[in-house]
């Protein structure tokens, strides 16, 4: 849990955002970090008064596989966690390249596409040498799961 006692003052919190003030007579905050309000992780919620419980993206692990598919479906695990850490840091989802968002090159000929909009984002992966495409839907209809292939 994130008590307001921490830094002192107040806690702010709005849709898709917590800041922490830097005391009692500042106006400054001394951080703010955006949350997504639906999801289980990368999230803040109210508790008792004057706390604020966060729970931070999970950690990235190495994609290690050489096998297309599994390197697809990896891809796009490495893409949402990204995805959960530029949306914390910026307030918003990143369009483009996955390997912009990585910050790193991607193995050839594997081709991936991310595509955020509001408080959501999808991400398609492909290469020709795997037996299938994978999807990532941050906002999965109901009881489906987040990554799809076909």
């Amino acid at each position: 849990a994130c008590r307001a006692s921490a830094c002192p003052a107040q806690v702010c919190r709005s849709d898709r955002r917590a800041r922490l003030r830097a005391g009692t007579g500042s106006t400054e905050p001394c951080g703010s970090v955006f949350f997504r309000t639906a999801a289980e992780v990368g999230t803040c919620h109210g508790e008792l008064p004057g706390t604020v419980r966060c729970v931070a993206p999970d950690r990235l692990y190495a994609c290690s596989s050489r096998d297309p598919d599994a390197r697809l479906r990896c891809t796009l695990q490495e893409v949402a966690h990204a995805e959960d850490v530029f949306f914390a840091t910026h307030g918003r989802f990143f369009s483009g390249k996955c390997e912009d968002l990585l910050e790193t090159a991607l193995p050839p000929p594997l081709m991936c596409t991310v595509m955020g909009a509001g408080s959501v984002f999808t991400a398609v992966a492909n290469d020709p040498r795997a037996t299938m495409g994978c999807k990532w839907d941050s906002a999965p209809k109901a009881g489906a799961p987040p990554m799809t292939c076909s």
